[in-house]
C-alpha cells in the first residue's frame, strides 16, 4: 500500500497535514514519501511512520517526489542549483575549475577548436584536412584519458594507443619531405591555415606543460601513449604550418635585430 502523506494525528503538530487515512492492518507492504503532498515539502510525518513500520515488522520502501525550482530560484543558482566551482571528471568525481587534470583536458579542448578554425582553410588540401579531422578525433581519446585519475572497471581507459603516435610520426616525416629547407626561425602568419595552425601549436605546447604537471603530482596519473602524443603533435603543428605556407616558401622569416 502506499502511504505519501501524513495521517491525521501524526508528525509535527505546526505543520499542517492532509489527513490522510492508516493503511490497512492487513497491509504487508508500505511505500513511504519522503515528501508530502504536491507542495512537494518534506513529509513531517516520516518518523512516525517508520516507526509504525517498525513495530509492525513490515516491509517498507520510500519515494520522493522533486518540485521544479520556482523563477527565483533559477535566478539565483542557475538550473544546477549553487555553484562551486567545481565539475565532474568521467568517475563522477568533482574536482576544482583551475584543477591541473581539468585544465589538462580543456587545454587540448582548446587545440581541438583551433584546428577546426583552421580547417575552414584546408579544404583545397585533402590530405592535410583529413589528418587534421583524424587529430581531431585522437585529441577527443586523450581528453578521455585526462578526464579520468585512476583506470576504470577491470583496468579498462580509452586513450590513445603507441600505433596513433606512430601514425602521426609518419605524418611529420610525410610533410617534411617537401619542405624548404629551414634558415631561420619563422613568425606564426603567411596563409590563414598556416597562422591557425601555429595558433594550435602554442596552445598544444601549453597542454604538454601541463600534462607534464599534473603526472609529477601526487597520486595522479597521466598515461605515456596520451603525453606522447601531444608532444608529437605540436612537432607536427609545426610542420603543417610551414606545409600550409606554399610547402614553406611563403614562411613568414625572423630577422634578428631587424628594428633596433
Amino acid at each position: 500500500v502506499s502511504w505519501p502523506q501524513c495521517p491525521r494525528g501524526m508528525g509535527i503538530p505546526e505543520r499542517r497535514t492532509l489527513g490522510r487515512p492508516m493503511p490497512l492492518p492487513t497491509a504487508q507492504y508500505v511505500v513511504l514519501g519522503l515528501t508530502n503532498g504536491p507542495g512537494f515539502t518534506a513529509n513531517p510525518c516520516l518518523a512516525d511512520q517508520v516507526r509504525w513500520v517498525r513495530e509492525r515488522h513490515l516491509l517498507a520502501a520510500a519515494y520522493a517526489v522533486v518540485s521544479l525550482p520556482d523563477a527565483a530560484a533559477l535566478a539565483e543558482h542557475g538550473s544546477d542549483g549553487p555553484y562551486d566551482g567545481t565539475t565532474s571528471l568521467g568517475s563522477g568525481a568533482r574536482r576544482k575549475k583551475y584543477d591541473l587534470r581539468v585544465d589538462a583536458y580543456g587545454t587540448l579542448d582548446e587545440v581541438n577548436a583551433i584546428l577546426g578554425l583552421a580547417r575552414l582553410h584546408t579544404a583545397g588540401d585533402a590530405a592535410l584536412d583529413a589528418a587534421l579531422g583524424r587529430i581531431q578525433n585522437d585529441l577527443f581519446d586523450v581528453e578521455a584519458d585526462l578526464c579520468l585519475s585512476e583506470k576504470g572497471p577491470g583496468g579498462a581507459r580509452l586513450t590513445v594507443t603507441e600505433a596513433q603516435v606512430a601514425w602521426l610520426e609518419g605524418e611529420i616525416d610525410t610533410l617534411n619531405e617537401g619542405l624548404a629547407p629551414l634558415k631561420s626561425f619563422i613568425l606564426p602568419g603567411g596563409s590563414a591555415a598556416s597562422a591557425w595552425l601555429h595558433l594550435a601549436r602554442t596552445v598544444c605546447r601549453r597542454a604538454e606543460r601541463i600534462m607534464v604537471e599534473l603526472m609529477d603530482q601526487p597520486g595522479e596519473e597521466v598515461s605515456a601513449p596520451s603525453l606522447q602524443y601531444v608532444n608529437r603533435l605540436s612537432d607536427y603543428l609545426f610542420v603543417a604550418g610551414r606545409y600550409a605556407n606554399d610547402k614553406g616558401a611563403s614562411d613568414v622569416l625572423w630577422a634578428p635585430g631587424q628594428h633596433r
